[in-house]
């Protein structure tokens, strides 16, 4: 995690170093916990596909990367209240986990996106 980051995270808190430090400290251990770093090796693969992607999709709309706004910014879309969140479950194999883990997946991906422009836009 770079100085990128570390700047969003500064003006997250408005400047606030000890409490930004705090909340990027807790974001690390939580990264770790859930081994983001494995997610994001897999997230910058050529390849990459979200994992469960196929069955989500059926029963959740979201859209990792819809666009970009005129300014430049990442624009997803992304229907939380419309998960059929009982019917995601009923898929062979799907667990409340699974879910968590797809979101994670979209999350991370998404950090990569907005990095990546941050850092275009200096």
């Amino acid at each position: 995690i770079d100085q990128v980051r570390q700047l969003r995270y500064l003006r997250g808190f408005k400047y606030d170093i000890d409490e930004a430090a705090n909340a990027y400290t807790a974001t690390l251990a939580w990264r770790l916990d859930e081994d983001l770093p494995s997610i994001r090796d897999e997230a910058v693969a050529p390849d990459y596909v979200l994992p469960y992607w196929e069955t989500v999709r059926k029963h959740w709309q979201v859209c990792p990367l819809y666009g970009y706004d005129r300014a430049g910014g990442l624009v997803s879309l992304e229907r939380t209240g419309a998960i059929n969140l009982s019917a995601l479950l009923k898929e062979p194999g799907m667990t409340r986990h699974m879910c968590l883990r797809f979101y994670i997946h979209v999350m991370e991906w998404q950090i990569l996106v907005l990095d990546a422009l941050s850092r275009a836009s200096g």
